[in-house]
């Protein structure tokens, strides 16, 4: 998400609706994993709806060349990152967090080893594990994959 304010809300809506839920909520982890899991729900839901809002937009747009290409663009920007995020789901738990500090939080190698009690080369060797899978869960998609990556 690219949308500052919108990623606000976002967070806000999730503490909103903890706190009012709080007596019936069951939390089978710790709260952090809880909140960070609602929060990347409500994102996707939030990227799913702006792609319904952009086809909805492309088709209204289709007379006008210059409106469709750029809304063309950014429904497959958005619909590319939702691909992206569903992929870096599937990955094992340790390689999705050093790729995420990696590629989201654009730390270091060894920044990324001393957060977390690694090796540089263990870090090198998760990275490139995450690209292997990610490369080929994404094979249909590559070319402009590597334009985001």
């Amino acid at each position: 998400m690219h949308d500052f304010h919108q990623a606000e809300d976002i967070v806000q809506n999730v503490f909103l609706s903890f706190w009012k839920d709080r007596n019936s909520i069951e939390i089978n982890e710790s709260v952090r994993a809880y909140l960070f899991r609602s929060v990347h729900n409500r994102c996707l839901d939030a990227l799913k709806h702006r792609e319904v809002i952009l086809r909805h937009n492309f088709r209204s747009n289709a007379d006008n060349p210059s409106c469709t290409e750029e809304t063309w663009e950014t429904f497959v920007e958005a619909e590319l990152y939702i691909i992206l995020l569903k992929a870096m789901d599937k990955l094992p738990a340790e390689c999705r967090k050093v790729f995420r500090y990696s590629r989201i939080d654009l730390l270091s190698h060894k920044e990324i080893a001393e957060k977390l009690g690694l090796s540089v080369k263990t870090v090198e060797n998760q990275i490139g594990k995450a690209l292997r899978i990610l490369r080929e869960a994404l094979k249909d998609y590559l070319p402009a994959w590597l334009m985001i990556f």
